[in-house]
């Protein structure tokens, strides 16, 4: 019987894991790929001229946050561990193939990510002291008018991020700092705890300070890191593309992991490091205060890129270049230690304990993002302020927990927990094609008027503000107040 029940489980998980999760996202990023045209190759230069634009949002908000501080915070949580675990776990599993379909996930997950973070601005709603909340929740309750569906996601969404994503990325930052130091785990535990709970007991605001300072620090030192290894090496560039591109199509087994496993864990894999789709970064976005929905869609969307076509990709050249991987050096080694390996294949002992120090930066603000999430799904199902606290103290306990121990059966169930949220936030993009595709029509035919900065009114569309849990947040006559008031703040 019990054995009975275990299979049934496995099945389920595996069901979950491997083929709805997968499907699920190529299906819904194919889909907007054909309606919004190609948007992610079309209004690409568009998008990164938007990043830094600081005329999007409307400056003299003291509650919310700017669209780039979202933007950043959302990198936060996407840049973490998938990058050099997740990327090096890809080609241990899936072969140098799954390289080439972590791209290629990538390239539609820029899509999905469009629609995910565009959906939150228009379903976004304003608390009592004036921050905006809104994500997948919001928009499955008003858009879907399934008030249900939106707290089993908040649900989903708090436990997957705030307790299980969080645990493995503190146990990363404690294995690495004690392989590397011999530090013991309780005290590197401690640690977390204490730098972890300053951030969270204070507001977004810090959180998003704190990722803006942390995030091009880790970036830059990563990327100057791999640039200057493939540089050195550029030769054996264009045979590791060779290898990425044969080895994705690959049918026999004998020669390595086939097409399937290469699909499999490149998808996964990708979605783990850039979470496009997933409904992570929706939940951070709608907290920017910008003048259309649709210029913030564009601002999520290059993370998408930076996070899966840059960074991963710089991991994945590393690791194959480095001359480990393939070799019995590699046996047993999978993960962050392959990574580790390959880094101290160039460089030595230095290199990897670089390496620690960056895993270190990547995996703590991956933490912070984390949380940002798992705080909105309790935000959705209660507003109350002593849950909050209480849930950021269960927020500490797995920290603490996860740098001490984290057993495989939470990595199991966060790979579950991850399947089931993915699959609800991508059918409910793929159900408000509708609404979506006209807020994206009106911030088009504003850009053909030639109108730089698009702003958006829903009363111009009556059946769509209906559905809003807010509809004054779109309103012409708040944009032209908030203009005013700007502009009074600027002659003062």
């Amino acid at each position: 019987m019990t054995e009975n029940i275990i299979s049934t489980i496995s099945a389920v998980w595996s069901f979950f894991n491997d083929y709805l999760l997968i499907f699920s996202l190529l299906i819904c990023g194919l889909f907007y790929f054909i309606l919004l045209r190609g948007i992610q190759i079309t209004h690409l230069k568009h998008a990164f001229t938007l990043l830094w634009n600081k005329n999007i949002a409307y400056t003299d908000d003291k509650v919310n946050i700017t669209p780039v501080q979202s933007f950043l915070t959302g990198l936060a949580a996407r840049i973490g561990m998938g990058n050099i675990a997740g990327v090096a776990a890809a080609i241990s599993a899936g072969g140098p193939g799954a390289v080439f379909w972590m791209w290629v996930a990538a390239f539609l997950g820029m899509g999905s990510a469009f629609v995910e973070n565009t959906l939150a601005q228009i379903y976004k709603t304003k608390t009592e002291t004036g921050e905006f909340k809104g994500g997948p929740a919001f928009y499955i309750t008003y858009g879907l008018r399934s008030k249900i569906g939106g707290l089993i996601f908040s649900l989903v969404l708090a436990f997957t991020y705030g307790f299980a994503f969080i645990s493995l990325q503190t146990n990363q930052i404690s294995e690495s700092l004690n392989y590397a130091f011999d530090m013991p785990k309780w005290v590197i535990g401690l640690l977390l705890v204490f730098l972890t709970g300053i951030i969270i007991f204070s507001n977004l605001k810090t959180i998003a300070n704190v990722s803006g300072v942390l995030i091009p620090i880790m970036s830059s030192l990563y990327i100057l890191m791999a640039l200057v290894l493939i540089v050195i090496h550029f030769t054996e560039l264009p045979k590791v593309f060779y290898t990425i591109v044969t080895s994705a199509f690959n049918t026999d087994s004998a020669l390595g992991a086939t097409i399937g496993l290469a699909i499999n864990f490149g998808v996964k894999r990708g979605l783990f490091s850039n979470e496009a789709g997933m409904g992570s970064s929706p939940n951070i976005a709608a907290a920017a205060n910008v003048k259309h929905p649709v210029s913030q869609g564009f601002v999520q969307m290059i993370g998408i890129f930076f996070d899966t076509i840059i960074i991963c990709s710089l991991t994945a050249f590393i690791v194959l270049m480095s001359g480990v991987y393939g070799t019995p050096a590699a046996e047993g080694l999978e993960a962050a230690s392959l990574a580790q390996a390959s880094v101290e294949a160039f460089m030595g002992k230095v290199g990897a304990e670089l390496l620690v120090f960056i895993i270190f930066l990547f995996a703590f603000t991956s933490v912070l993002g984390y949380y940002t999430y798992g705080s909105v799904g309790i935000y959705y199902i209660t507003g109350n302020k002593w849950v909050a606290h209480l849930y950021r103290l269960v927020v500490l306990g797995f920290t603490f927990w996860g740098a001490y121990k984290s057993p495989q059966l939470v990595w199991n169930t966060a790979d579950v927990f991850m399947a089931i949220m993915c699959f609800i936030n991508v059918v409910a993009c793929l159900l408000l094609w509708r609404p979506l595709f006209t807020v994206y029509k009106d911030y088009r035919e504003q850009r053909k008027r030639g109108i730089e900065i698009p702003v958006f009114d829903v009363h111009k569309y009556p059946s769509l503000a209906k559905t809003l849990p807010d509809p004054d947040i779109w309103s012409a006559e708040r944009h032209r107040m908030q203009a005013q008031q700007e502009q009074a703040n600027q002659n003062n």
